[in-house]
């Protein structure tokens, strides 16, 4: 059997035995993960290191993890089983990226977005904080809804309660 054959075959067996082999691996995972200290630390680190390295070099891991990890902290109702960044922003990762670059003004990138003073964030044109419903605030994460904005204009805007706000 060729190398290539031998990949066919094993797709096509897991295919057939996805559930299977997934609830064993999972098993085993699970095992290892809790019988083996030593390994589990190393599992996390080695984990970690790959997160890094992906998000410096994989734009579209980087621009997603970054919306998960907001969406999580500023999520006042909770989440459906099925529900992805995509499908909160109303587009794939690529239509968002291309969105936000397209009203970057001068001297931003995604490498200077962050917390620092010569950063910038993404802003939400209406701000979170008028969803009175989950639907208002799946709405509000639309990425139509969503702008690059430097961090001392942020900070200024963030300022406006929810009561003064006319949109």
């Amino acid at each position: 059997m060729t190398k290539e054959e031998r990949k066919e075959y094993d797709a096509q067996n897991y295919l057939k035995n996805k559930v299977r082999i997934d609830k064993q691996n999972r098993a085993s995972f699970k095992k290892r993960y809790e019988g083996d200290e030593e390994w589990r630390e190393q599992h996390l680190v080695k984990s970690r290191l790959n997160n890094i390295r992906r998000k410096e070099t994989d734009l579209e891991y980087k621009v997603k993890e970054m919306l998960r990890a907001n969406i999580t902290r500023h999520n006042k109702f909770k989440f459906e089983g099925d529900e992805s960044v995509e499908s909160i922003l109303g587009c794939d990762i690529n239509v968002f990226i291309t969105h936000i670059e397209s009203l970057m003004k001068e001297g931003m990138d995604w490498n200077n977005r962050g917390r620092t003073n010569d950063s910038w964030q993404i802003d939400h044109i209406i701000p979170l904080k008028t969803s009175t419903s989950r639907e208002d605030w799946i709405k509000l994460n639309h990425y139509k809804n969503l702008q690059p904005l430097w961090l001392k204009e942020h900070k200024q805007k963030s300022k406006i309660s929810k009561h003064s706000y006319k949109g």
